[in-house]
């Protein structure tokens, strides 16, 4: 006996997948929004060397108080923190 068939709204639809193409322009579309030119997807380029950067533990904002602080330390090493 077969069942009976459900109602539109509730009838379950096949899932499809996106291809990693599609995803990739899908959020460069998203980033790009609003713009006046559509974003192109198809030409991307890559880094052959990264951009060298300054290091994390210099360019923190408080960089000068935790080298100080260390340096208390290192100085003093009874001291408690």
């Amino acid at each position: 006996m077969k069942k009976p068939a459900l109602p539109a709204d509730q009838q379950k639809t096949p899932q499809v997948q996106d291809t990693p193409d599609q995803m990739a322009l899908d959020v460069a579309n998203e980033l790009s929004f609003p713009a006046s030119d559509p974003v192109s997807a198809s030409n991307i380029t890559r880094i052959e060397k990264a951009p060298e950067t300054a290091s994390a533990a210099d360019d923190h904002q408080n960089a000068g108080a935790v080298k100080a602080s260390e340096t208390k330390a290192r100085d003093n090493p009874k001291a408690k923190a």
